[in-house]
């Protein structure tokens, strides 16, 4: 398996959205919040991100997600070859770089500056980078005078709002044009909007888990990395577009392609009525169940059917989801799987579901909970199978 960067294209732009949204609350201040509407931020169209008034580049910026670069050597090459405007021109890193002092005017022929996170720090790491705009988003709202301004709910409220909004656009900046033609971008009254105003709880709540299911995939391939577990490329391009396809899924159907991944605890359930979303989404039961039900299925494809329902089809239908529970809990799965209205398995005539640890006929398995009805999922005697045997079945 190849070696890869600290960030892929997805995450990538999720991390640079953040520094542009950090970038826009400071340009806001500091134009008083006048005539904002002049004002656009963009991504990845001169270096990750370009603030410009009008026709005026104001800034650019290079975001480097380097986990573990704290030396010039790694950042010259993009020193030199820095698309710089006559404004001011930055280099943003998540770690410290211990010899910026020793960089040659040859090395920074643009005069590249670190940009300045706080008053004494110049870098500014992944799990930071969120606490910091949170703070910005509460320092503009005093600004304005705002009634939620001491809200930290609120404020946080609205920096989702603002990735859901960013991720909805790379989705169809995706998902309708080749990456030369990209254009992320947002107006600074645009930004202002959704600080002042409620958040869509529902369409926040989506694309949180759209960003933390792909999060999840490049962590668990670094994982196979790390522990030698060796995919082919070709394999390891097709899970890849698998998990594109489902990030590029509408709202609906994310919504709707997550209640087949957890089938046991979406039954009479909606995103936008729930607090938290641990019922729609797991990321270790993701990661360590479905992901590696993909990876290790090398010989049957996997069918999004309908773009929501992830089937493996043989001369039997094999559904793959993320469930993980435990045998003490199969009675709970079964009954949660058969009152579940939104799994439909009756259209797609799934004769397996592909789970972690449980084995067994549903039916048997709830039927001193639920009586048999006659209905096809009771003729169908619908099965739980294992990861490890669906494996050896299908490869």
């Amino acid at each position: 398996m190849s070696s890869r960067n600290a960030t892929a294209s997805w995450s990538g732009y999720a991390h640079q959205g953040k520094i542009g949204l950090l970038v826009a609350l400071r340009q806001m201040k500091s134009v008083n919040f006048q005539n904002l509407g002049q004002y656009r931020l963009e991504l990845e169209t001169r270096e990750d991100v370009k603030l410009a008034h009008g026709t005026t580049i104001l800034e650019v910026h290079q975001v480097k997600a380097y986990a573990s670069k704290s030396t010039i050597g790694s950042y010259t090459s993009a020193l030199a070859a820095f698309e710089a405007c006559p404004g001011a021109n930055y280099l943003h890193t998540i770690c410290e770089i211990t010899n910026w002092a020793d960089l040659t005017p040859a090395q920074n022929p643009y005069n590249v500056l670190r940009y300045p996170y706080r008053a004494t720090q110049s870098f500014c790491s992944l799990n930071d980078i969120d606490n910091l705009i949170v703070d910005e988003i509460k320092t503009v709202l005093t600004s304005l005078n705002h009634a939620e301004a001491a809200n930290a709910g609120w404020c946080l409220g609205c920096f989702q709002e603002y990735l859901a909004l960013l991720d909805e656009r790379i989705r169809i900046e995706h998902a309708t044009k080749d990456q030369a033609d990209y254009n992320v971008g947002f107006t600074l009254d645009e930004i202002q909007a959704f600080i002042v105003t409620p958040s869509a709880k529902r369409h926040a709540k989506i694309c949180a888990i759209r960003r933390e299911l792909y999060r999840e995939y490049l962590n668990f391939i670094n994982l196979l990395d790390d522990n030698g577990i060796t995919i082919t490329k070709e394999h390891e391009t097709t899970v890849s577009d698998l998990i594109r396809q489902i990030c590029l899924l509408n709202d609906n159907q994310l919504e709707s392609f997550l209640c087949k991944l957890f089938p046991a605890t979406t039954h009479g359930k909606s995103l936008g009525n729930c607090e938290l979303t641990h019922d729609f989404f797991v990321p270790d039961d993701f990661s360590s169940t479905f992901l590696l039900t993909v990876i290790q299925i090398h010989t049957v494809p996997l069918i999004l059917e309908d773009d929501t329902f992830p089937h493996y089809k043989t001369e039997k239908n094999f559904l793959a989801t993320a469930l993980a529970k435990r045998e003490i809990k199969k009675g709970e799965a079964a009954i949660g799987i058969l009152t579940n209205d939104k799994l439909n398995v009756e259209r797609y005539e799934t004769d397996y579901i592909i789970n972690e640890h449980l084995s067994g006929k549903l039916c048997e398995i709830a039927n001193k909970q639920i009586p048999r009805t006659g209905t096809f999922m009771d003729e169908k005697e619908l099965e739980f199978i294992t990861r490890e045997d669906a494996v050896n079945k299908l490869n």
